[in-house]
């Protein structure tokens, strides 16, 4: 197979796919072309625009038009955005100018409509609600002016609608300055009969060349990033690795780390790393397959549209469309039910044909794969220094589906160690892995029948759809089976040649490294860096502790606090509802993204048939009430973690003053920039459907303003995903020799073949103790700062930076005996 050209084909068929479906869908100022005429353009229609309002103010133009008095009180960028989206979105079908003026004319008359709903009902803000609420569902423009027409004619807010006539006089005029403004489009007549023409509204000369060019461009410089069969180019320096021939095979954008930053770049190239390229070309050098088991049955059960599997998507088989209620006409009650389950009826079918979709590409993939006898993922970096697979849909860093499509190109025996460790990462794919590694062993044994029938009838046997990961699990059941086969035939059992890819994970463990970092001892049993019987569950703790609160709360507290606490305490609380806050708090997340969570968790709950125990307008403050106590215990549960965290906050905060970027020396050498930008934008506020933004455009250069927000809200992340990336960097370069051995690591899981995880745990216990062991980390900021900014900048900025956070007493040596640190 020539993989590159196939690349190229198939990103130039998925590019031309979409322009047409974007010109059949009259959408075209949505394709590259569209949105580069509309940003490069813009400003001169609303100039022109502009110009013929203040003609027409003082009486050199047609002050009493039509299109003048219409149009005089919406802002002219307004204007201009909704006249050259319109013009553009069908400026491949060259309408009429009559058809196209209509249209403009219908949509400059919706924009006036809801600006004068707005002003009638100012008092009760009633439509602001409702456009608010249109935003939140994210529907076409179509569906939003039927809902605010109908809302109008409810709330009996008279409205003059314009006349044909009207509205054609306000879109003629309205192209001809888009015409005059831009010279993306003319008029041109064109023959419908015996001496008869029709005006037409023709793309340009100039306007087919830019077309022409961005679609040339686009078809090329969009291959699909397919896995190689052929062994990806090892990375010397950040412009050259990974995909051969990147001019050449237009990858020219496919550097090492994944940014617009060409300083960073340079720096990069400067820098001394030789660890990140060992262990970027490690990943990237390990052979895979494709599990054809696994093919095969998922192949059969996607193309079985009577299956009904949670875990596969199938549009054939949804909920029937609700009927309609006999009293729709006279019952709004019924009608209003009716909407809301048609609503979400066609939510659920759109969803599950994406994913349907997306499903049956990556089955296309694995696939086109099936033959090679060993496949290859080109992997890149972010300025984290994390590393990833740069290709498309399948990926052995991706979902389940695909890590269970994809196995080790290389056999490994299981040696003495190995059968436990496949038993073992057959629990944890099942969901039974909040126990300890021995009992994990037993339940394995207990069910090895099912397992075995699992193989032997995957179509048939449930046993395996209902794991966490069921396909990983049922590859778990296949690769059992042929070891039993195996033993039946040789006298050493463990000389099975396993293609498995066994992996351990950290245990939260963005927690892990704050603990360990400040030495946090509480914070640190409670994430399994301390050593233990049975795992520690921090999801568990943190519910526990709330529950308690929130009994103290129902006993103790004023009349809303007991309302709120025995409902909550009734509803459940429990690890699962607790989980994403925890595992997002050292991600940067804040009391109003636990309030978020909490209330996408309260109606997931409701859809799959829970009530939820709170009326519809004190859902918002029952989350927010407990999002708090989830905070007090998170804060009491992992102190250190919060006192690091509030910590860089403020050094993001001191850096923001002086409007500098902020850099670090990850502890394996790789130079982390955090310096998002503000980008110059123009927001245009229409009033049917918000806020658009018509520019985006990114400069590479120091003088672009820092974005305060985005780098405080991101300092926290971005220094604890450097410091996970590093834990894997050192884990790696302590094996001395690296031939043999295979990887296959997503950040904070770590996988390898059964017989070679025992010395995976220890390497990556050493490696994370000896990280810790070099120092405090928190000081490579203000280190980095100095050596970067000096003189004046750092003058100021040392006699801001806080005081490090206190050390606690934990003993990191104590992670080397801690089973359950990475499990």
């Amino acid at each position: 197979m020539d993989v590159l050209n196939e690349m190229k084909e198939m990103g130039k068929k998925r590019y031309k796919k979409g322009m047409i479906k974007a010109v059949e869908n009259d959408n075209e100022s949505n394709t590259s072309y569209g949105v580069r005429l509309l940003a490069q353009r813009i400003e001169d229609v609303a100039d022109k625009i502009e110009e013929y309002k203040n003609s027409c103010k003082k009486g050199k133009g047609t002050a009493n038009g039509v299109c003048y008095q219409k149009t005089k009180n919406i802002n002219s960028f307004v204007l201009a955005y909704l006249v050259s989206r319109t013009v553009l979105d069908y400026v491949s079908k060259e309408l009429g100018l009559t058809d196209l003026s209509n249209k403009v004319g219908l949509v400059i008359e919706d924009e006036a409509r809801t600006q004068h709903q707005l002003d009638q009902t100012k008092d009760s803000g009633l439509f602001k609600e409702i456009i608010k609420y249109l935003k939140t569902k994210n529907r076409p423009y179509y569906h939003n002016r039927k809902v605010l027409l109908a809302a109008g004619k409810r709330a009996g807010i008279a409205w003059n609608s314009w006349k044909p006539t009207e509205l054609h006089q306000v879109g003629v005029k309205l192209i001809d300055l888009v015409r005059e403004a831009t010279g993306i489009i003319e008029f041109k007549d064109k023959p419908i009969g015996h001496n008869k023409f029709q005006k037409k509204v023709s793309p340009t000369e100039s306007c087919l060349r830019l077309i022409n060019d961005c679609n040339s461009y686009g078809e090329l410089a969009n291959p699909y990033l397919l896995p190689l069969n052929f062994h990806p180019i090892p990375w010397t320096n950040p412009y050259n690795g990974g995909y051969p021939n990147k001019k050449e095979n237009h990858l020219a954008n496919r550097t090492l780390v994944k940014t617009r930053d060409k300083a960073y770049l340079k720096k990069l190239k400067q820098q001394d790393m030789p660890h990140v390229y060992r262990t970027i070309n490690k990943l990237q050098s390990t052979k895979w397959r494709i599990n054809a088991d696994i093919l095969r049955v998922m192949t059969e059960l996607a193309n079985d549209a009577t299956a009904n599997i949670p875990f596969i998507p199938n549009a054939q088989v949804q909920v029937r469309e609700p009927n309609k209620p006999p009293d729709i006409a006279t019952n709004p009650d019924s009608l209003k039910d009716y909407k809301k389950k048609k609503s979400k009826y066609h939510d659920d079918h759109h969803r599950r044909l994406s994913q349907e979709i997306r499903f049956k590409q990556v089955i296309q993939l694995a696939d086109k794969f099936k033959d090679e006898e060993e496949i290859y993922f080109p992997f890149e970096m972010d300025f984290r220094g994390r590393f990833y697979s740069a290709t498309s849909m399948l990926s052995p860093q991706g979902d389940d589906q695909s890590k269970g499509l994809l196995e080790f190109g290389e056999g490994k025996p299981l040696g003495e160690g190995g059968v436990d460790w496949l038993k073992i990462h057959a629990a944890n794919c099942y969901g039974f892995d909040k126990v300890s590694l021995a009992e994990r062993v037993e339940w394995f044994d207990e069910h090895e029948q099912e397992i075995f029938d699992s193989a032997t009838f995957p179509i048939l046997r449930d046993f395996w759809k209902e794991a966490d990961k069921p396909w990983m699990f049922l590859a778990c059941c296949f690769e059992w089976k042929r070891y039993l086969r195996h033993c039946e035939e040789y006298e050493e059992p463990t000389s099975f040649l396993s293609h498995l890819c066994v992996n351990v994970d950290g245990s939260c463990n963005g927690l892990q490294h704050f603990s360990a970092m400040l030495r946090d001892d509480i914070g640190g049993s409670a994430v399994n860096i301390l050593p233990g019987d049975k795992p520690n569950d921090i999801y568990g703790v943190v519910a526990e502790k709330v529950r308690k609160r929130l009994e103290r709360d129902r006993e103790n507290g004023g009349l809303k606090r007991t309302i709120f606490a025995n409902r909550w305490l009734n509803y459940g609380v429990n690890r699962k509802l607790c989980k994403l806050p925890v595992m997002t708090l050292p991600y940067g997340a804040t009391l109003f993204g636990f309030k978020e969570q909490l209330k996408d968790e309260l109606y997931k709950s409701k859809d799959q048939g829970k009530r939820i125990p709170f009326d519809k307008d004190k859902v918002e403050q029952a989350c927010n009430f407990l999002a708090k106590r989830i905070s007090k215990a998170l804060s009491g549960t992992v102190v250190a973690a919060c006192e690091a965290m509030d910590w860089l906050k403020e050094v993001a905060k001191i850096m923001n003053k002086e409007g500098l970027p902020i850099s670090w020396m990850s502890p394996s050498g790789f130079l982390v920039k955090q310096g998002y930008l503000e980008q110059r934008k123009k927001r245009i506020k229409t009033k049917l459907n918000g806020t658009y933004v018509y520019s985006s455009i990114n400069v590479d250069d120091e003088s672009q303003s820092i974005h305060k927000q985005k780098q405080v809200n991101s300092i926290s992340p971005n220094f604890i995903h450097s410091l996970d990336a590093s834990h894997l960097i050192e884990t790696i370069n302590r094996y001395e020799n690296l031939e043999g051995i295979h990887f296959s690591m997503v950040h904070d899981s770590f996988g390898t073949h059964a017989m070679n995880v025992e010395e995976l745990g220890e390497k990556l216990r050493l490696a994370f103790v000896e990280m810790y062991e070099r120092g405090n980390w928190l000081k490579i900021l203000p280190q980095t700062i100095r050596e970067t900014y000096g003189g004046e900048v750092w003058d100021r900025v040392k006699k801001q930076i806080p005081p490090f956070p206190d050390y606690g007493t934990l003993d990191l040596r104590e992670v080397l005996n801690s089973p359950y640190f990475f499990a």
